[in-house]
């Protein structure tokens, strides 16, 4: 597929269009509606479309253009370290500009690239908020999917909250090191290793906003933490990530900062979702809840008496639907709506067996053992408190 992103055309062919400056004609094709800036693209697209919009700078003179083109092409050369995505290396090459613009070293002085990366940002943003969209999708469904497994037992609330932020932080993707073999094709060690910091720089504001949440106190038991909660708004853009790197770095631009702060909810996006997985993965089942304990309980009667007894078996889950049903409904427990008190539960089903049972003249339930290996199972995973 060609860099460009041809827009549809119409039954009848639109003309080619050409724009007179300063008295030259340049023949510039005007079916380019937009530039297609995506995660996966490569940087020389990124460099390809900060040229583009330099040579649309309208009553710019061409000395000015020829300044600007310098500048860009100082910045193809990063292309020769690759350091994250398309989107982590535009926000590289804006925050060295404004960073070195008065440093003789770089090809800077006279140039104007605000209007450039401006233009750029734009492009960057409407297309990552599909990037967003995508990733947050891919959340939603991760928990839709696994409803029982975003619950913190009522006691260690806290504590996991810390732990799953702490996890989360060491998963957080990291951006690619500058490698000894790369030094053969990028002559200038120093500014790739300050092409590296400038672009961990993300990485450091998402780490301080996970921080931020590391040691609330969390009150609600359903929902796996506040984060998610709140990463909703994020996505909504009810509030941006802070960026640190702005406050020593000025670009006067708010279109450039709205993409930056985009850029940020992007990495937070993916972030969460490796976090989630992993947190999946490992426990995934540690943290038993009143359903999850319901089915262990169903499956116990089940195999201790679905074939060996199964009027026995009958008789069990006959009483245990009757009180599984009133306790739920009492309680609002519900697929979706969950809880982790599973040692209430269990207690409460102990002390209304012990009843029932009193009332039974022989053998008609036996539910004695299932209800202790449930207790036995909450006691191994560690929830007993």
């Amino acid at each position: 597929m060609s860099f460009w992103n041809k827009q549809k055309r119409l039954q009848e062919e639109e003309p080619q269009v050409t724009l007179e400056r300063e008295g030259h004609a340049i023949a510039i094709e005007l079916d380019h509606r937009y530039i297609d800036i995506r995660v996966d693209k490569p940087y020389i697209d990124v460099i390809e479309t900060i040229h583009f919009y330099n040579e649309l700078l309208d009553g710019k003179t061409k000395e000015q253009r020829a300044l600007n083109a310098r500048a860009i092409e100082f910045f193809a050369q990063f292309t020769k370290v690759p350091l994250g995505n398309a989107y982590d290396f535009f926000q590289t090459i804006v925050f060295f500009y404004y960073k070195h613009y008065q440093d003789e070293s770089c090809p800077f002085e006279g140039s104007n690239l605000t209007f450039i990366f401006s233009r750029v940002a734009i492009d960057i943003y409407n297309h990552i908020q599909e990037d967003i969209t995508d990733v947050h999708m891919t959340l939603e469904e991760i928990e839709s999917r696994q409803p029982r497994a975003f619950y913190f037992h009522e006691g260690d609330v806290e504590l996991s909250g810390m732990r799953f932020i702490r996890e989360t932080k060491l998963l957080m993707p990291t951006l690619l090191p500058v490698e000894k073999q790369q030094l053969t094709t990028f002559n200038n060690f120093l500014l790739a290793q300050e092409m590296q910091e400038i672009s961990q720089d993300i990485q450091g504001d998402v780490a301080r906003f996970l921080d931020a949440y590391a040691l609330l106190s969390y009150e609600q038991f359903d929902q796996i933490y506040q984060l998610l909660m709140h990463n909703q708004s994020i996505v909504e853009e009810q509030q941006n990530i802070h960026i640190m790197g702005m406050k020593y770095i000025y670009i006067p631009n708010v279109d450039i900062e709205r993409a930056l702060q985009a850029i940020r909810v992007y990495h937070l996006q993916c972030t969460l979702e490796e976090g989630l997985r992993n947190y999946l993965s490992l426990y995934e089942g540690a943290t038993a809840t009143v359903l999850g304990i319901i089915d262990f309980i169903n499956e116990e009667n089940a195999r201790l008496y679905g074939e060996k007894e199964p009027l026995i078996f009958a008789n069990n889950q006959r009483y245990l639907n009757l009180f599984f049903n009133d306790y739920c409904f009492e309680h609002q427990i519900e697929e979706g709506k969950d809880s982790p008190r599973v040692r209430q539960f269990l207690h409460a089903l102990a002390k209304d067996y012990t009843r029932q049972k009193s009332k039974q003249d022989g053998g008609m339930m036996k539910c004695t053992a299932i209800i202790k290996n449930a207790l036995s199972k909450n006691r191994l995973m560690g929830r007993e408190k």
